[in-house]
């Protein structure tokens, strides 16, 4: 061996010792799309087996509590720029919060208390419910204003969401009058002219795209994606409201892969991308009551189930066509317990979401939904801590709160699960991750 391949050697060696022994810091250090630099073990997503009770660890190796990092982030209108953030800012924007009414009664100046929540909290996102934040009293301008002024309070761009599935669930529906759900699954259903029906379909739903992202919504909390047993059923709360394409899966996959289709295009001039949410998984339009099952099952007011195997299945199908087919952003899951996993609600249930990921390769935000609808079912708003626990060890990246007061709780819970070694800090950088890559795709400007 002569002399430049003896040092050419040892400086090899002498580098790898010293990956080895810094690996543990910079796992944490490259966490925005560190799976497209470092590989999908290092971003986090290696699998591990995590138990229902799982017991604090004694002395954690390394928590990044003090840690500073860099983000590149864009504005929805293709302006990127690096911020500075630390661990408890990356565990508030796993949080998407509601607007009490007196918090936008003032278009200019909203009430203190959503103002000291984005200044204190700086949550991920805030959602219009329609009610509370007296949205519908609003012009499409001043929703605009309003939109924009939460977003001047943020340090990282917001998720500005609302619920447009169309029909009885609008919040935009003094603005712009969309067809439900119901109603194109049924007019399908008679149309010969499938494919052009279809067009048809996707131009209501761009028109109504472009609405919200006037308004400065940049993300919808739909379609729904449920298959219900009958249109004329009133017991539940997707066929009252008419929420669902219809009763064959393979329907509700072609109308909702339409729907989210629209909310994007890939134009160079003047692109718009709008974040989709498909919910909810995995489908409550067949459910049953629990206590109950002869009762259809409404998961607002009680724990559902899908009690046969069959169902389960028939509920996957328009999920399973959305995920390979589209470019959905996030799956909102369900509260409903299902033969897959018997033993909770596919909220917190760590195997239903692996089936998101591993069987489907989904790669987007796995949501809940309001994380009070489950306070409310068992009457218990002290347990709200070891839901959200118990959802983030499941794989939940984000959780929707309709009432802001909830945010403190909830930051609390998550870091105190994370020092006490509930929660892997992995955990909370994997789904930074998926936020973060989401809102840089946004086009709305």
């Amino acid at each position: 061996m002569n002399r430049r391949d003896f040092l050419g050697y040892s400086g090899i060696g002498l580098l790898t010792l010293t990956n080895l022994a810094l690996c543990g810091k910079i796992i944490y250090r490259n966490i925005y799309l560190s799976e497209k630099r470092l590989g999908p073990k290092m971003a986090g997503r290696v699998k591990e087996t995590l138990s229902q009770e799982q017991t604090p660890q004694e002395s954690p190796i390394y928590l990044p509590m003090d840690e500073i990092f860099s983000v590149r982030v864009q504005n929805g209108r293709g302006d990127f720029r690096t911020v500075r953030v630390n661990f408890k800012e990356m565990v508030s924007q796993m949080i998407i919060s509601g607007v009490d009414k007196k918090d936008s009664s003032n278009i200019l100046e909203p009430h203190l208390t959503t103002k000291n929540v984005l200044r204190e909290f700086k949550p991920g996102g805030i959602i219009y419910m329609g009610t509370e934040d007296d949205i519908r009293q609003k012009s499409r301008n001043e929703i605009g204003k309003l939109s924009g002024y939460f977003q001047s309070l943020s340090k990282i761009p917001l998720f500005i969401a609302t619920d447009c599935e169309g029909g009885l669930v609008n919040r935009l529906d003094h603005i712009y009058k969309f067809p439900s759900a119901e109603y194109f699954g049924r007019k399908y259903l008679k149309i010969r002219d499938k494919k052009g029906y279809l067009q048809e379909v996707r131009n209501w739903s761009r028109t109504f795209h472009k609405v919200m992202g006037r308004c400065g919504i940049n993300m919808n909390l739909g379609p729904c994606l449920d298959t219900v047993e009958s249109f004329n059923n009133d017991l539940g709360c997707i066929e009252k409201f008419n929420r669902s394409f219809g009763t064959d899966p393979q329907v509700v996959a072609e109308l909702g892969c339409n729907f989210i289709k629209s909310a994007k295009n890939g134009k160079k001039k003047r692109p718009f991308y709008l974040a989709t949410v498909g919910k909810h998984f995995v489908g409550e339009g067949m459910s049953r009551r629990e206590d109950n099952p002869a009762l259809r099952g409404n998961s607002h007011e009680c724990i559902a189930i899908l009690p046969e195997k069959k169902q389960f299945q028939t509920n996957l199908i328009p999920f399973q066509s959305a995920m390979l087919n589209t470019q959905m952003d996030s799956v909102m899951m369900g509260y409903v317990k299902t033969p897959y996993d018997p033993t909770c609600p596919a909220v917190f249930s760590g195997k239903t979401i692996e089936l998101l990921r591993n069987r489907y390769n989904f790669r987007g935000i796995i949501m809940s939904d309001d994380l009070l609808m489950l306070t409310r079912v068992n009457q218990d708003e002290t347990a709200l801590g070891d839901y959200v626990v118990k959802a983030v060890n499941a794989g939940i990246n984000s959780f929707i709160t309709i009432s802001p007061g909830y945010i403190p709780q909830i930051v609390a819970s998550i870091m105190d699960g994370v020092k006490r070694g509930l929660i892997p800090p992995r955990r909370i950088i994997e789904s930074f991750n998926y936020i973060i890559e989401v809102k840089n795709k946004i086009r709305i400007g």
